[in-house]
C-alpha cells in the first residue's frame, strides 16, 4: 500500500486532485477501512474533496468519508456527508448509490436513536436495491428488523410511511425481492417531505 500512498501524496502536490482521489478510493475499502485506519482515510479525503471537478468522485468521496465518521463514532458528520453525497447521486441519475447512501444515512440516524429518520431513509434504499437485485438489499432488511426490535411503535410507523410495508417486510429476505416488487413506482409523499427536511 505504500506506492498508492506516495503516489496520492505526489498527486496532490502536483494538484492532480481527481487523480488523487481515484488512487485513494482504490486503496480505501480493501486496505484503509479494513484495517481500521479511518483517521488516515478521513484526513486523505478532506485533502481533496473540496478541489475535485468530477462529481462522481466527489460523490464517492462523500459516501467514504461518512464511512470514516461513522467508524470513529462521529454520526452527526458521517450524516453531514451522507447527505451532501445523497444530493449528487439524485443530480447524476446515479440509482446504485442514492440507495447506498440512504442506507447508510438509515443507520447512521439509527445509531442516534432517530428511529423515525433511519426507517425514512431505509425504506427508499431498500426499494432502490431491491429493484436493482442488489445483495445489500438483505443488508438493508437486516438494518429494518434491528429497528423493529429496538422501536416500540416500529409496526405504527411502518405503515404511516410505507402503506402495506408491514405485511410485506415480514416476507422479505433480501433473496426474494417481494418488498420491493409490491413497492410503488413512486415513494410515498411522507417519506419524499421527510427526506426532504433532512436537506433544510
Amino acid at each position: 500500500m505504500q506506492p498508492q500512498l506516495s503516489e496520492f501524496e505526489q498527486l496532490v502536490q502536483a494538484q492532480e486532485f481527481d487523480r488523487a482521489c481515484a488512487v485513494l478510493l482504490s486503496i480505501d475499502d480493501p486496505y484503509l477501512s479494513l484495517w481500521g485506519h479511518y483517521s488516515t482515510a478521513r484526513d486523505m479525503y478532506l485533502q481533496v474533496l473540496d478541489k475535485l471537478t468530477d462529481q462522481e468522485l466527489t460523490g464517492f468521496s462523500l459516501g467514504n468519508l461518512g464511512n470514516a465518521y461513522r467508524s470513529q463514532g462521529n454520526y452527526d458528520q458521517a450524516i453531514k456527508q451522507y447527505r451532501q453525497a445523497l444530493v449528487i447521486a439524485r443530480e447524476i441519475g446515479d440509482r446504485r448509490n442514492e440507495g447506498a447512501f440512504l442506507g447508510n444515512l438509515g443507520n447512521a440516524y439509527g445509531s442516534l436513536g432517530e428511529y423515525d429518520k433511519a426507517l425514512a431513509c431505509l425504506i427508499p434504499s431498500l426499494q432502490i436495491r431491491g429493484s436493482m437485485k442488489s445483495p445489500d438489499a438483505s443488508w438493508v432488511v437486516s438494518k429494518l428488523q434491528d429497528l423493529r426490535e429496538k422501536h416500540p411503535d416500529f409496526e405504527d410507523l411502518l405503515r404511516s410511511l410505507f402503506p402495506g410495508g408491514d405485511t410485506v417486510l415480514n416476507e422479505a429476505t433480501g433473496q426474494d425481492y417481494a418488498f420491493y416488487q409490491n413497492a410503488p413506482e413512486d415513494l410515498p409523499e411522507q417519506i419524499l417531505a421527510l427526506l426532504a427536511s433532512f436537506e433544510e
